[in-house]
């Protein structure tokens, strides 16, 4: 299962990279393929992967959409999401990977929160 870390701030990001890395590596043993970490104005999120459906650096976290607006760190399966991947790629979108975490992603580009 992986593991996921953040922190928001009301004012400026104080944590440095190396200082959220350092706590996210005691994560390791939840996810020891990967980590990734994402720090913004007011806010740092990272994750510790534990690869399961896409072994492949394409499914790395936090995944950002092309256009950068929107970032998602997920743990968890969509267990249909090759149905749903099918839909998408019919809509016009493509795909790096074959990771449910990017099908979910572009399915909220898509269609919101429906």
């Amino acid at each position: 299962m992986c593991g996921i870390l953040g922190k928001i701030f009301s004012t400026s990001c104080s944590t440095t990279i190396g200082e959220f890395d350092e706590a996210l590596s005691l994560m390791e043993h939840r996810g020891p393929d990967d980590s990734g970490i994402l720090k913004g104005d007011k806010f740092i999120f990272g994750q510790r992967r534990l690869s399961i459906i896409d072994l492949s650096k394409g499914g790395k976290q936090p995944m950002t959409s092309e256009d950068g607006m929107v970032t998602i760190i997920f743990n968890g399966e969509v267990y249909n999401y090759q149905e749903i991947k099918r839909e998408l790629i019919a809509l016009g979108y493509s795909f790096n990977s074959s990771s449910d975490t990017e099908v979910l992603l572009c399915a909220y580009e898509a269609w919101g929160c429906d």
